[in-house]
């Protein structure tokens, strides 16, 4: 709201102006007390306030923001964990997945083990240099998706459980622990983590193209 004060002229009498400087000043301080009620100018906080309308908003250290809404773009620009079970429950329009990286034998060596909870979700698997290249896949999140894709082959490309992860693919005898082998360029393998009624996790087979399972 507006603060009115009333104008001293330059004829009046500044004795007998002094209640209506005085009231000015109470006029200006009671808006500044109601201001400082919902802005904390020393500890540079905004709290309280019922609605907050503006046309920008950055949150994070100056030109590495975490966040930034503007008229054009929303950015999220660091990692987001949703903690209500129904935190997310629709997805309107185009979603793309752009979490990727790339496994090359001819940097890693012969064998590399991930960590599904702090890696990516889509892998390009390159063995240009070993007769024999294994990735090893540790637990994963309920309901999380790896997808491998074999962009360069020279010898075998071999994905199987590490540590006291499980793969259970129902191809083999056994089931559990087998290797899903990817054998030639364009060989691609997508697995789920899920927990069974025991809650034991495992790494399930959702799709797959040209591979071998052993």
């Amino acid at each position: 709201m507006a603060i009115t004060v009333t104008t001293i002229l330059g004829t009046d009498s500044l004795t007998a102006s002094r209640p209506i400087i005085n009231d000015n000043f109470s006029i200006l301080k009671d808006e500044i007390n109601a201001i400082e009620a919902y802005i904390d100018p020393d500890a540079g906080v905004i709290s309280g306030l019922v609605s907050l309308q503006t046309g920008e908003l950055r949150v994070g250290p100056v030109s590495s923001y975490y966040m930034e809404i503007t008229p054009s773009t929303f950015n999220i620009n660091t990692g987001v964990t949703f903690t209500s079970p129904t935190a997310v429950t629709t997805i309107n329009g185009l979603f793309v997945n752009d979490s990727f990286a790339v496994l090359d034998s001819s940097i890693s060596g012969v064998s590399i083990t991930i960590d599904p909870t702090t890696g990516s979700r889509n892998y390009s698997v390159k063995n240009t240099s070993v007769s024999s290249y294994t990735v090893a896949v540790s637990d994963g999140y309920i309901g999380q998706e790896l997808t491998f894709f074999c962009e360069q082959i020279v010898g075998s490309i071999d994905i199987l459980a590490a540590g006291t992860s499980q793969f259970v693919f129902g191809s083999v005898t056994g089931y559990i622990n087998q290797t899903v082998s990817l054998v030639d360029i364009g060989s691609t393998v997508t697995i789920r983590y899920m927990i069974d009624s025991s809650g034991n996790g495992a790494w399930y087979c959702v799709s797959s193209h040209n591979v071998t399972f052993s």
